[in-house]
């Protein structure tokens, strides 16, 4: 396709995500995949399929069409120019088994559908994590053939498409592209980022019961290192039933001390991305809080719950002792942790910078 021919003020663009779901790393992602994109295709139309108005940069033409297959999707689908899957990891099959093949088999059908209607189909900034299943593997291989140019976030990422046989380009999470002020940062604040991972992939909400007493225990021994520590429990999914504010809330109430608060769900993500930077340190499970403590240089311990988050660890090249499982924080480890976090937050930093690790935002209109 002639992206060169067809860019204008008539031109449109389909971009398809979680979008509109209080979730601010899906926000963080389509924000800045809009702010870049307005430069590469000036005066078009976007339309994002979001479940509710997103905060999108100003100036931007947007186009809100309710997710799923509706009239208003299939119409947005056959107008448009350009189909963009927009950032996240979409493909994997962990979870419950259904939902994830319908899933799969919906992103195989709409890029097969792009492809013989004459479309781009643009894969920007995803996440693949390696099949384990027959099904999976024919549905994320087959669709990722089918994409025109796929920008993979994480090494580990092209590395799946490279073992399936596919080709793919290396680029960041989309999120890395904000544009946002730095702040004053404050030395004994601890920021962390809980979710109930039980819950939402499993639906076992007695599972989250480890993580929750993983995470009282920590922040009670930051506060007992100093009198003048302090706790910030960011919520960086809003929407229920997934949402990370109730367990936020039930590590605070259950400590109960007055230098723990609760930083709520905001939707403008560059203001997140700002106010994690206020911290001294952090503690991140969601993967978008341990990109945003990133992106801020900050000591951090990630968590990791999945591949994304081990990826984002391997190239940012942090330390071994700033990555624990699971398993690990649940047995104690996330206490014994926080102390040496503490003392020695040096041994805490991504050693590769994020500016050296994101390099320039994937160009569209270029063959």
């Amino acid at each position: 396709m002639g992206l060169k021919r067809d860019m204008g003020a008539n031109m449109q663009i389909l971009v398809i995500g979680y979008y509109g779901w209080k979730n601010t790393g899906d926000d963080a992602m389509l924000y800045a995949l809009l702010n870049k994109l307005q430069d590469q295709f000036r005066g078009a139309t976007f339309n994002v399929t979001a479940a509710s108005e997103p905060f999108v940069p100003q100036g931007v033409d947007v186009n809100q069409i309710p997710p799923g297959p509706t009239h208003a999707f299939f119409m947005a689908f056959l107008r448009s120019n350009i189909i963009i899957l927009g950032g996240g990891t979409h493909f994997f099959d962990y979870g419950r088994k259904l939902p994830r093949i319908l899933r799969l088999a919906q992103l195989f059908l709409l890029t097969l559908a792009g492809r013989l209607t004459g479309k781009g189909v643009y894969f920007l900034g995803v996440g693949v994590e390696r099949p384990r299943y027959w099904w999976s593997r024919f549905f994320i291989r087959n669709t990722c053939r089918l994409a025109t140019r796929i920008f993979v976030r994480d090494s580990s990422s092209l590395g799946v498409l490279e073992e399936m046989g596919v080709d793919g380009i290396l680029s960041a999470d989309l999120s890395f592209y904000l544009e946002y002020e730095g702040t004053k940062r404050e030395g004994g604040l601890l920021g962390i980022s809980a979710m109930p991972y039980f819950r939402i992939y499993s639906g076992d909400d007695e599972g989250d019961e480890a993580i929750v007493e993983a995470f009282r225990s920590a922040v009670l021994r930051w506060l007992e290192l100093n009198p003048e520590n302090r706790v910030r429990l960011f919520v960086f999914n809003g929407r229920p039933p997934h949402d990370d504010r109730e367990i936020s809330m039930r590590i605070a109430e259950m400590v109960n001390d007055e230098r723990v608060t609760l930083h709520d769900y905001r939707e403008n993500p560059t203001e997140t991305l700002k106010n994690v930077g206020s911290c001294g340190a952090f503690i991140a499970m969601k993967f978008h809080a341990a990109v945003f403590a990133y992106l801020n240089d900050l000591p951090t311990i990630i968590i990791e719950y999945a591949d994304k988050n081990r990826a984002l660890a391997e190239d940012a090249d942090f330390p071994p002792s700033s990555l624990l499982t699971l398993d690990e924080i649940t047995s104690g480890t996330l206490v014994e942790r926080i102390e040496d976090l503490y003392k020695h937050p040096e041994s805490y930093r991504g050693r590769k910078k994020a500016d050296e690790l994101k390099g320039e935002f994937p160009k569209l209109n270029e063959p």
